[in-house]
């Protein structure tokens, strides 16, 4: 009933012939969704499948939209879903340009969710479902790249890296994603790679 409800609702949604009709059954949907968490539980899939629909139908809510694929991601971790994760990406952006997160928080969440879908291209190798991972990634880079060049991920760098040089995971994590955008000449990077070299040396 809530599986195929929810595909039922989106098709009435989409023959609506009013705005009042179609919030309405927007309201049905959200509600469809919220019933299956209610009744059987999995809790972080169903929400990042209601918070792709909501990125389709109320983009001009962001907050919303990426409070629910936040809690997704959150609940859902390495088993989330390669379509929330690329909505997840979507809502952080719009969530930016409304002014309501910064350009770091945006890195951060590319960053948790890259990490997510490599995690689940080996998992998945092979097989469909990995291709939905490739896709998701696709889309990913795509919509964080004004994000992601050296001159805005140097400067996080250098602002960020004083209060945290003392935390391995961020210092890493900086590293890793510097290295991967071909920003390894900025001496921030040597910075930060000759600390983690002398703390962990390999």
């Amino acid at each position: 009933m809530y599986i195929d409800g929810t595909n039922l609702v989106g098709y009435k949604i989409k023959k609506s012939k009013t705005t009042e009709e179609k919030k309405a059954y927007i309201d049905t949907l959200l509600m469809v969704y919220d019933q299956r968490i209610a009744n059987f539980g999995n809790e972080g899939k169903v929400l990042g499948r209601k918070g792709t629909d909501m990125l389709k139908y109320m983009s001009d809510q962001p907050e919303l939209v990426f409070n629910t694929l936040e809690k997704s991601v959150q609940l859902g971790e390495d088993k989330s879903e390669a379509g929330a994760l690329a909505s997840y990406m979507t809502a952080a952006v719009l969530m930016e340009r409304a002014k309501k997160i910064d350009a770091a928080k945006v890195v951060e969440i590319f960053d948790q969710v890259s990490n997510i879908i490599a995690t689940n291209i080996t998992k998945y190798q092979g097989s469909k479902t990995q291709e939905y991972y490739i896709k998701s990634q696709e889309s990913v880079d795509g919509t964080a790249s004004p994000y992601l060049s050296c001159e805005i991920l140097v400067e996080m760098a250098n602002k960020n890296y004083e209060q945290n040089k003392s935390d391995a995971k961020w210092m890493e994590k900086t590293a890793d994603l510097l290295d991967r955008k071909g920003c390894t000449d900025a001496p921030i990077f040597f910075t930060i790679a000759k600390e983690l070299h002398s703390n962990n040396p390999s």
